[in-house]
């Protein structure tokens, strides 16, 4: 992986991290970021670019996207996929006090074939096509169905992490009609897991950016992307074989994670014993996912995942009281 972290203006700030599987001449990375890509007519946009925009409710996503669709280039389509448009659809066929845990799958199931639909949709002629995914996409987990979209259809993938003071969505949340419950913003900036740790083509921009400013960058970074798009994974035949690498890759991704947990605590608690006492917490907790994951394999390991990092952020918890 070649990886680099690049400053395209410090006030505000806006980080760029680009990580590429294939190696990626540096001084043209710079060129490309400086310019804009404005380059000859053959550099154009070619294949789709799923461009994920993440961050807390009332970040500035949706904000972000509607801005980049008014004021797109002509040559390129930009379509604005928001989920919490379909979320807003079952809500109106089910009643909000009757959305349960089901209805949450299907509304994303739905928004994700939404997303799929844009991406293999035929470009119109002369034109590219850029799809905003609009969503909080808190955890690592939920990112990869996105990225398995683009890698299935040869697309080039990258990520915006729209940085935001958890007071200032909070604030921002309470005027909007329909607000998020500041406890579900709160909880989702507790578990908030960066895109910008993914090891893919990622863009933190800092709350208070300018749309146009901001745009501009994410527009760089998409074209970026296009020239580097995902490639499929390899096909493994045997179903056991490919059952095992599944499951030691989820136990690895499992482990990192809980790493950062770890780390996060520390870095508000620092303390040399404390940190011991921490490590074999989760070492203890990683153990008993093992143990369950071999037991049963889960029907949805992303799922199992996402409830097993919080039965370790539990374990760490009770070791700080």
């Amino acid at each position: 992986h070649t990886c680099m972290t690049m400053i395209i203006t410090s006030e505000p700030l806006l980080r760029f991290e680009p990580t590429f599987k294939r190696g990626y001449d540096e001084a043209r990375l710079r060129t490309l970021v400086s310019t804009g890509f404005r380059g000859p007519p053959e550099m154009a946009l070619r294949p789709p670019v799923l461009c994920l925009l993440a961050g807390l409710p009332a970040a500035g996503k949706s904000t972000l996207a509607r801005h980049m669709v008014t004021h797109a280039p002509a040559e390129i389509d930009m379509v604005h996929v928001c989920f919490d448009d379909f979320l807003a659809s079952v809500e109106a066929r089910l009643g909000e006090e009757s959305l349960r845990e089901h209805a949450w799958k299907q509304h994303r199931q739905t928004a994700i074939r939404a997303v799929e639909e844009a991406c293999c949709k035929p470009n119109q002629p002369g034109r590219a096509r850029v799809v905003l995914v609009d969503d909080n996409m808190y955890y690592h987990s939920m990112r990869q169905a996105i990225v398995a979209i683009a890698r299935t259809y040869g697309a080039g993938y990258c990520a915006v992490h729209l940085v935001c003071a958890v007071a200032t969505c909070v604030e921002r949340n309470r005027a909007r009609a329909v607000p998020v419950p500041e406890a579900v913003i709160l909880r989702m900036a507790l578990h908030m897991e960066s895109p910008t740790d993914d090891g893919l083509p990622c863009l933190a921009i800092a709350e208070g950016t300018a749309p146009a400013q901001a745009a501009e960058a994410v527009l760089r970074l998409a074209r970026l992307a296009a020239e580097n798009p995902l490639e499929p994974l390899a096909v493994v035949h045997d179903p056991t074989a490919a059952r095992i690498a599944t499951a030691a890759s989820i136990l690895h991704q499992l482990d990192v994670r809980s790493r950062r947990a770890l780390q996060a605590v520390l870095q508000a608690r620092p303390d040399g014993k404390l940190g011991s006492l921490l490590n074999t917490a989760r070492r203890a907790a990683l153990q008993r996912a093992k143990d369950d994951l071999t037991a049963s394999y889960p029907d949805d390991p992303a799922i199992w995942a996402d409830a097993w990092m919080e039965t370790i952020r539990d374990a760490l918890a009770a070791v700080c009281r």
